[in-house]
């Protein structure tokens, strides 16, 4: 009985000892497993830490050359900007200093304008001078007037003849020859009233009349500008021609100067004969006269 008991508890130790090692075993191969699934994990994870880390590292090399490249930027922009800063100070300076200018040419320009109408008015008036100085109409020829005394007209005369006499009417004349801006006006008085001059007369260009004409220009020239109303010859010294527009000036066409005033193409009776009606167009007026 003993020994059965014996034998029952052998076999019941020797299963349990089976069974504990079959569960060591089984335990042991079960946490092997379990130890290479983790390894495999560790493994994956590394692989995985390793790659993003690498990743990390590309990202930060890249960020790193963006913010680097952006730095750049910034500090070109900064450049820029001082630049601009700079250039617009000039600006600014160049700005004032134009506007300055600006307005030292508005004043200057308003004194030049200011100037310039001051000579423009005594041009104005020195051209009036000039005209009233070369002009003939009935008062006279240029500075010398009708009615002045010799002793007047002496003060604008450079150098004088004086030639006294009886003309070919059996009158008493007596003439002064003033020359003066190398021009010539002969002066005359008649033996009632010496001092006085009562006649003029010049073959100058420098004088003409106020609508232009002088001594040198045609008969057809004297038509298109005046009225004829007249012509005579007297004292046989030449044609006298008076216009309705003067009551004292006379356009001459004078013998002594029929070489050059077209006079000699012409029979001078055949003038006279037809009571000077129809002059030729071509004789030139040399002699320009103002009587009283």
């Amino acid at each position: 009985m003993k020994k059965m008991y014996l034998n029952q508890s052998l076999l019941f130790i020797l299963i349990l000892y089976t069974q504990i090692f079959m569960s060591t075993c089984i335990h042991a191969q079960s946490r092997k497993e379990q130890i290479e699934i983790l390894t495999d994990r560790v493994d994956s994870l590394n692989t995985i830490l390793s790659t993003t880390r690498d990743n990390a590292s590309k990202d930060i090399e890249s960020r790193d050359a963006t913010i680097d490249s952006l730095k750049s930027e910034i500090a070109q922009l900064s450049s820029d900007n001082s630049s601009l800063e700079s250039f617009i100070s000039t600006l600014e300076e160049d700005k004032s200093r134009l506007t300055f200018e600006n307005e030292k040419l508005k004043t200057d320009l308003e004194e030049i304008s200011k100037k310039n109408l001051e000579l423009q008015q005594s041009l104005r008036a020195h051209e009036h001078n000039n005209r009233n100085l070369n002009l003939i109409d009935d008062s006279g020829i240029g500075k010398i007037k009708l009615g002045m005394t010799v002793e007047e007209i002496n003060t604008f005369c450079e150098t004088e003849i004086i030639v006294e006499g009886w003309n070919e009417m059996g009158e008493y004349d007596s003439e002064i020859t003033c020359t003066f801006d190398n021009s010539i006006i002969t002066a005359s008085r008649n033996e009632q009233l010496p001092r006085i001059i009562n006649g003029l007369s010049t073959e100058s260009v420098h004088y003409k009349t106020s609508e232009g004409f002088h001594t040198g220009m045609p008969v057809s020239k004297l038509r298109e500008l005046y009225s004829i109303e007249g012509a005579s010859g007297e004292g046989a010294t030449g044609i006298y021609i008076r216009v309705k527009q003067f009551s004292r000036v006379i356009f001459k066409v004078s013998f002594k100067n029929e070489s050059r005033n077209n006079l000699r193409k012409y029979n001078y009776w055949d003038i006279l004969t037809d009571n000077f009606t129809n002059l030729p167009d071509d004789l030139i007026i040399d002699t320009i006269e103002v009587w009283q």
